[in-house]
């Protein structure tokens, strides 16, 4: 089922099984009409259903505005902190001071948000942090995202390999320094075969696995090509992937899932938000995974 119409890519979604502040589902997404980056800007949704979706309000459903100079705010990542019961919205900001930076806000209403904080910066070549995913395990915080200009082909990629930072604390200690902190996730095959990589991605966890989802690109461009596959890991960085994308569908880019586990029928439900490419729309789709 297609959401919020033409012109909108990078959903990340939350689901809460108890209504925060009035809505089981929130999201955070950018406006991308014809692929032009100037409205690429983390803009939020909530839901009750999943598919139905309103701006919590129309003056403020915008995070953050536009930045100046050419710059752009791309790949939003929500994450629920319960230590103050808020959602944090993290992006990449793209073209500040000639390199790029992670940034967040913060809600605790889901209409009123916080001003925006940096969170880490890194130059435009040797690194990035691309479609920064946070997620939260045993009281420690990781942010995964694909890094660019490996000087080593891989298992599973060309130039672009997935990394993940690891802190302390929620919005500082993160390094995006490829030999301080910033450490290669292991793919042992590649399902994507030699003429893709990986382009973007989200991670999450489920009882004791992590669980990630990578968007690929055909090598050296920017997203085309896409197809969707997920792997799992035991530590979070040694993945393993199914051989096969999740659906035999191509252009898919930048998209959202929320797995739930049915320990009863040991089958792995997932719930995504599929964006696509070609037109810059998002789907709702479920499909279930039998796991052994």
């Amino acid at each position: 089922m297609q959401l919020l119409g033409i012109g909108w890519t990078h959903p990340s979604v939350l689901h809460f099984p108890v209504k925060w502040n009035g809505y089981f589902y929130w999201m955070a997404i950018t406006p991308y009409p014809n692929g032009d980056n100037q409205w690429e800007n983390p803009t939020s949704f909530c839901s009750n259903d999943g598919i139905n979706w309103r701006e919590p309000d129309e003056k403020t459903a915008v995070i953050n505005l536009p930045p100046t100079g050419g710059a752009y705010n791309s790949d939003p990542s929500l994450f629920y902190n319960a230590a103050d019961n808020s959602i944090y919205c993290f992006w990449r900001q793209n073209g500040v001071e000639k390199g790029r930076a992670l940034f967040f806000e913060k809600t605790s209403d889901g209409v009123n948000w916080s001003e925006k904080k940096l969170v880490c910066s890194w130059p435009a070549k040797s690194v990035d942090v691309i479609a920064p995913s946070i997620i939260q395990d045993e009281g420690k915080f990781y942010c995964y995202g694909v890094s660019t200009d490996e000087a080593a082909k891989g298992s599973y990629f060309t130039e672009r390999a997935i990394r993940r930072m690891s802190s302390d604390n929620l919005t500082t200690g993160f390094k995006p320094d490829k030999a301080n902190g910033y450490d290669l996730v292991k793919i042992a095959n590649r399902p994507w075969g030699e003429t893709q990589e990986p382009w973007h991605l989200e991670v999450r966890k489920v009882n004791k696995v992590w669980i990630m989802l990578v968007a690929t690109t055909n090598n050296g461009l920017y997203g085309a090509g896409g197809r969707l596959f997920m792997g799992y890991s035991t530590d979070g960085l040694d993945f393993t992937f199914g051989e096969r994308p999740i659906a035999d569908i191509k252009a898919t880019y930048k998209s959202s899932f929320i797995p739930t586990y049915d320990p009863k029928n040991q089958v792995l439900n997932v719930e995504l938000w599929r964006a696509m490419s070609d037109t810059w729309t998002v789907y709702h789709d479920y499909f279930s995974i039998k796991v052994k």
